[in-house]
């Protein structure tokens, strides 16, 4: 499953949100905190701080246009 990190006061996320939404592909999403230095699940997971963020697997993206590019791949294979 997709796992979307995201914060709701970053207009990045909040268009990856829109995009994913609007592609229709399932994701969790994990929303992090406004400090990176208490982002350790993200960095766990991505090697990183930034957001957004989205992982597949061993997947990382860390490019919001990548993220959504991402996405549309992974719902055309779900079709």
């Amino acid at each position: 499953m997709l796992i979307l990190y995201c914060a709701c006061w970053c207009p990045k996320c909040l268009w990856v949100e829109d995009n994913l939404r609007d592609i229709g592909v399932a994701y969790k999403l994990v929303r992090v905190e406004r400090e990176p230095k208490d982002r350790k699940a993200l960095l766990r997971d991505t090697g990183q701080r930034g957001i957004p963020a989205l992982v597949d697997g061993d997947k990382v993206f860390l490019d919001e246009w990548d993220i959504v590019r991402y996405a549309k791949e992974v719902a055309a294979r779900q079709m």
